[in-house]
């Protein structure tokens, strides 16, 4: 089987070819990346004279490079590892166990995402609903309080964000921050939010 450097903390690890290109998360710094495919692993002995050298995690063997493979996929001709090449290499870590990648199945992310972007949505809804009240029933004084301007644009960020999650064509980051936020709106005693918003975090450890 293949292996590979983790980019982040150099965790080495083994995949299966047929798993090339899929996303990856490493279990030792959290890293998030993909396996590398055959067709982007950069040459350890350019036609051209090496412009510079880079060192193997595993083996530490000193590899000639063209400057393109800075920071891409790297083939070590002697221990066969792929690695990101990089200018500054520390010394490789002894006796590393090699495990298979934490890969997320695809339907599983699909699912978070869905579940997440669902929550925020029903929660930018209840937030709003939650303002108007308050301020029909405290004839506007309720916005003295600074709370209901932070539910006021926690929502408005959250509807727009939670339809954007909803859609199959999403691939932005995970809304962490909106989901902390989400449980800050407890200030207004809404304790829904508080609910939703502790279960998006759990949600997100699964991205």
């Amino acid at each position: 089987m293949p292996a590979f450097s983790c980019p982040g903390c150099r965790q080495l690890y083994e995949y299966a070819e047929s798993d090339s290109g899929r996303p990856f998360i490493c279990p030792q710094c959290r890293t998030q990346g993909h396996l590398p495919r055959e067709e982007e692993v950069e040459l350890a002995a350019p036609s051209s004279p090496a412009e510079w050298h880079a060192a193997c995690p595993r083996c530490s063997s000193s590899l000639p490079l063209a400057w393109r493979a800075l920071h891409r996929w790297v083939r070590c001709p002697v221990c066969q590892l792929l690695f990101v090449a990089r200018q500054t290499v520390n010394p490789a870590p002894a006796a590393i166990p090699i495990s298979p990648p934490s890969v997320p199945p695809s339907s599983q992310r699909t699912s978070n995402r869905t579940l997440v972007g669902g929550l925020l949505l029903a929660g930018g809804i209840c937030a709003i609903l939650n303002v108007a009240v308050a301020v029909l029933f405290s004839v506007f004084l309720c916005c003295l309080w600074p709370g209901v301007y932070l539910a006021l644009g926690w929502s408005i960020v959250a509807i727009v964000r939670g339809s954007q999650m909803l859609s199959v064509d999403y691939h932005g980051p995970p809304p962490r921050l909106l989901a902390i936020l989400q449980i800050l709106l407890i200030i207004n005693l809404d304790v829904v939010n508080l609910i939703l918003g502790i279960v998006n975090l759990v949600s997100l450890e699964k991205w």
